[in-house]
Order: C-alpha cells, then structure tokens, then sequence
C-alpha cells in the first residue's frame, strides 16, 4: 500500500510494479479533475458526461492544477480506455455523492 501511494505521482520516479500502484495513479488525479467538474453544475454529478469531462480536459483553464499529462499516463498504464474510466469513476462517485456532499442544489423559486 505504501508502495502504491508512493508511486501516485510519475514525476516522483517511483516504478509500477503492481495493479494497484497503476489504479491509484490513474484514478487520483482524475477523480479530482471530475470532482471539480461536478462543482462548478447544479446537478452536480447527476447527469454528468463522459464528453463534458473529456472538453474540460482540453481546457488548460479549468482545474489548471490538474496534470492532464498524468491522467494520460496513468490510463495508459492501467490500459484503460480513457472514455471509459471516465465514465467508471462517475459512476462510482455517484454511487457516493451523499457522503462526498456532491448532491445536486436545489433551487428555490
């Protein structure tokens, strides 16, 4: 395990030896970038895309402390298809959005 946390970030030069260590690293950053996209909807997580996440990853702007190059690299080296982790993990955050206080705004009129 603290192999795996150890190895989370590529620049730190530590290697991929195990399933884990390539999972933590290709969904750590990543799951923040999504986070972050959720936050700025009313709906937050409900009815969140798979191409809406991808577009705001093409904009440096948005969430600029997240390293698109280690999400790239860390669904290649889990070999994943990045759509589809994308996908996954909204759906896992989802399943939890209660508890990460990630439930959409209600709105009063």
């Amino acid at each position: 395990m603290a192999h795996a946390i150890s190895a989370h970030y590529t620049k730190w030069g530590v290697s991929y030896d195990t399933l884990l260590d390539k999972a933590l690293l290709a969904c750590d950053e990543l799951t923040g970038f999504i986070v972050a996209c959720a936050q700025v909807r009313p709906a937050r997580l409900e009815g969140l895309e798979v191409k809406s996440v991808v577009k705001k990853l093409g904009q440096k702007s948005f969430a600029a402390s997240v390293d698109r190059e280690e999400v790239r690299i860390g669904a290649e080296l889990f070999e994943v298809d990045m759509k589809e982790h994308i996908g996954f993990i909204i759906q896992v955050l989802q399943q939890h959005q209660d508890e990460l206080q990630l439930q959409p705004q209600v709105t009063q009129s």
